[in-house]
């Protein structure tokens, strides 16, 4: 029975580093499945906790104050105009039964034709939408597994940028752990290598190391993570694959 609970978990063992405790349960993941915000009305079922998946998602926009949900859908709008083609506007509103909708405009030939909502969007604009939101809001250390998802490769190379100045100005500024294997989004030469983990594989298990002094120095000339760093995550013998 005392195995079933962390120290971490136990209000009355974790007195003495509650702060660290509150740290980690404060923690947000994200890795929005675009499907299952399209047909959430046909897919229904129990939702997991916390939601990571971003069933939610039209919910926890419509609970946010109006001022503050305004202000983050015209960031968010910035970001689309320049990242999806014919993208115009971008609003939030209710439906007839009082289901929330985010609804965008796209440049039609037809006056007021181009309104479509989320199920119309693509798979790359609703994980973008997820990805700004989340970066918009709250205060606390954010998961980004593989952002990279969906999205055309020019869009994924500015992704570091994207995080960077959706936070500019912030009082309160999201520390971000991000999984990927992408080359395009490593591929930016502004990617500072001390925020490099690299998980190796290893028989018993991945170890997490950071940047060692050679590949600090190649950074420092002017390479990129991708060319560095990503090449010693790919499995040893991933080349054999296309032989069997």
């Amino acid at each position: 029975m005392l195995l079933t609970q962390t120290h971490l978990e136990q209000i009355q063992a974790n007195a003495g580093f509650r702060a660290l405790a509150d740290f980690f349960g404060s923690t947000t993941y994200l890795h929005l499945v675009p499907q299952l915000l399209k047909y959430a009305d046909k897919i229904g079922g129990q939702r997991l906790e916390d939601d990571p998946y971003g069933q939610g998602f039209l919910e926890r926009i419509a609970k946010t104050p109006e001022k503050t949900r305004n202000a983050r859908l015209r960031k968010i709008e910035k970001f689309l105009t320049l990242a999806v083609p014919q993208f115009k506007e971008l609003r939030f509103e209710a439906d007839e039964r009082g289901h929330p909708h985010l609804k965008a405009l796209f440049t039609h030939h037809r006056p007021n034709a181009g309104w479509q909502s989320e199920e119309h969007f693509s798979d790359g604009t609703l994980r973008l939408m997820g990805l700004l939101w989340s970066l918009l809001g709250g205060d606390s250390m954010l998961l980004l597994e593989e952002p990279e998802i969906s999205l055309n490769d020019e869009i994924v190379k500015q992704i570091p940028l994207m995080l960077h100045r959706a936070q500019h100005g912030r009082k309160a500024q999201r520390q971000i752990l991000i999984s990927t294997h992408s080359v395009s989004l490593l591929d930016n030469t502004g990617i500072d290598g001390r925020g490099v983990i690299l998980l190796e594989a290893g028989s018993e298990g991945s170890t997490a190391r950071t940047v060692d002094q050679e590949e600090t120095q190649a950074l420092e000339s002017g390479l990129s993570v991708a060319e560095v760093v990503l090449p010693k995550a790919r499995p040893k013998f991933a080349h054999r694959l296309g032989s069997l």
